[in-house]
């Protein structure tokens, strides 16, 4: 357990969405679609390496997402949870 607080407000969750702050690798574990094949979900192991203040930060997490067809043709995502 990595025993991290919850990344809260703006500025700490940009950390996550500058490409020059973060790389991330993902290893799928696995996933399905529903019969009607417009919804389905993925599931997989994540490695996150932050620059926080200028040093290495490294988490290892899972990611959890639904994705659902909404006009018939482009997918969306329904749900996306870290954890």
């Amino acid at each position: 357990m990595n025993r991290f607080l919850p990344y809260i407000g703006k500025n700490s969750i940009a950390i996550f969405t500058d490409p020059k702050e973060r790389s991330h690798k993902f290893s799928q574990l696995g996933g399905r679609m529903a019969n009607s094949g417009d919804m389905g979900f993925t599931y997989s192991n994540l490695e996150i390496q932050l620059k926080v203040n200028g040093s290495d930060q490294n988490i290892k997490a899972r990611y959890f997402r639904i994705w659902k067809k909404e006009d018939g043709k482009n997918w969306k995502i329904v749900l996306d949870v870290l954890g």
